[in-house]
């Protein structure tokens, strides 16, 4: 009744580490199995109402002096370090925000990664030392995605936001220094700008039950605020969380090209705003999501009234295909 979705050979006394995850998948267990005996003790565990991410089992760091591991124990997703024998030693990161990606820790016990600590719509780089002192490796406003060297002394860095195309540079893993610019991308930057487009909108929108939600707009190019025009909705709703970077496999931007407000919603199931909104749509298969959807529809056609209530369309690809299935 359980999977083991990784084993490997530890440095804690060349025990191997089996972890498993129950087939609901809300109760992650390691053990630890003696080689010489063959004799397992389950050491480490972490459990959830809803499920624990498989990402966090993946990334999970084995020292020889314990581990370090993301978990929602306290409602977001946040680093812990364990002792060998799975007793918690201190809770790395605190607060309100959830981190996105744990990158790994070095060999002194400093631990990499991505969050949205700012705003749930931006990613920022930090590192974490073992006494919980944070550092900021890569914070412009956007979004920061960071591949590591095998020692952790160093990062690619690739950074984007609505308004810049993504840079490439080298930074130390110190201080976030930039050793070198590898692309700038300001050849491509100054060929967007001779294109007449309107920059996207992030907004949020209450839909009641204490429930705000985060997407974006692009407007036709123009745009007259007395006319009237048809609109394109379009979302995930996930059978996994999302993430906040509103990716898509359609062109939003030539819906607003071709005269269409293009509305980018992100209902229950995205990640960066703590487990229970990340969560809320497990074993619902489309109901908290679509109603999410509606209301969001709603919500922002009473904001904004240039918008043709007779017109509106949706669209979503592979779960959010499903979304738009649910919703007819």
């Amino acid at each position: 009744e359980s999977y083991i979705p990784r084993i490997e050979f530890t440095p804690i006394n060349n025990a191997l580490a089996v972890c498993t995850l129950n087939r609901h998948q809300n109760d992650f267990r390691l053990f630890l199995v003696d080689p010489a005996t063959l004799i397992a003790k389950q050491t480490l565990r972490d459990t959830d109402e809803a499920y624990v991410k498989i990402e966090w089992v993946n990334t999970l760091a084995i020292d020889a002096k314990g581990f370090t591991m993301v978990s929602e124990a306290d409602g977001y997703a946040h680093l812990y370090r364990y002792s060998t024998t799975g007793e918690r030693v201190r809770q790395l990161t605190k607060g309100k925000w959830d981190i996105i990606t744990l990158y790994g820790v070095d060999k002194e016990g400093n631990a990499y990664y991505q969050a949205a600590d700012e705003t749930p719509i931006r990613r920022r780089i930090l590192k974490v030392s073992p006494e919980g002192e944070t550092k900021v490796l890569a914070g412009e406003a956007g979004i920061n995605q960071a591949t590591f060297s095998q020692d952790f002394s160093y990062f690619l860095n690739v950074y984007s936001s609505s308004r810049v195309a993504p840079q490439y540079t080298i930074r130390s893993s110190k201080d976030g220094k930039i050793q070198r610019t590898l692309e700038d991308n300001k050849e491509l930057t100054d060929r967007l700008a001779k294109y007449k487009y309107l920059p996207k909108e992030f907004i949020q929108l209450e839909i009641g039950k204490g429930i705000t939600l985060n997407g974006w707009m692009q407007k036709p190019v123009n745009f007259d605020p007395n006319k009237k025009y048809p609109m394109i909705v379009y979302y995930y709703g996930g059978c996994t969380p999302t993430t906040k970077q509103l990716e898509y496999v359609y062109p939003v931007a030539d819906f607003a090209n071709q005269g269409y407000v293009a509305y980018v919603v992100e209902p229950s199931g995205a990640i960066g705003f703590g487990q229970e909104f990340a969560a809320r749509h497990v074993n619902t298969w489309g109901d908290e999501s679509s109603d999410d959807i509606i209301q969001g529809v709603k919500a922002f056609l009473k904001e904004h009234p240039f918008v043709d209530k007779s017109r509106i369309g949706c669209i979503g690809a592979s779960y959010g295909g499903f979304m738009t299935q649910y919703l007819q």
